[in-house]
């Protein structure tokens, strides 16, 4: 069972990738840009995963992948991931993607309610 459907695909798109969905329930895009940087982010509902890879020239410069508990939201030029914690689903980690009009990547690693509470 796939928990993607075409419009996802055409939502993608929207941002100038190309996009499918393959047999397996994986979305994947393709993004390029202008100083020959591709990025390809793919979301997998069958292994709850997510990956970005992003080359310069063909060459891999940067990879993320995560399995688990994540919300991904995406919002004008940005891919937002959550990475969220599995008792009460509360981000612990943040990914920003900036796709257009460069590349960008930013992570941030979000205080731990309970370490919070020490002194």
């Amino acid at each position: 069972m796939s928990f993607f459907y075409p419009k996802d695909v055409d939502f993608m798109e929207m941002f100038g990738c190309e996009s499918h969905i393959d047999n397996d329930g994986l979305l994947e895009s393709t993004f390029i840009d202008t100083q020959d940087k591709k990025m390809v982010f793919s979301i997998s509902d069958m292994q709850n995963s997510i990956s970005a890879y992003i080359y310069q020239d063909e060459a891999l410069i940067f990879k993320i992948y995560e399995e688990g508990a994540m919300r991904v939201m995406i919002c004008e030029n940005q891919i937002i991931i959550e990475y969220l914690n599995y008792q009460d689903l509360y981000a612990k980690r943040l990914t920003i993607i900036d796709v257009y009009p460069i590349f960008k990547i930013d992570h941030s690693t979000l205080i731990d309610k309970d370490m919070s509470q020490l002194n």
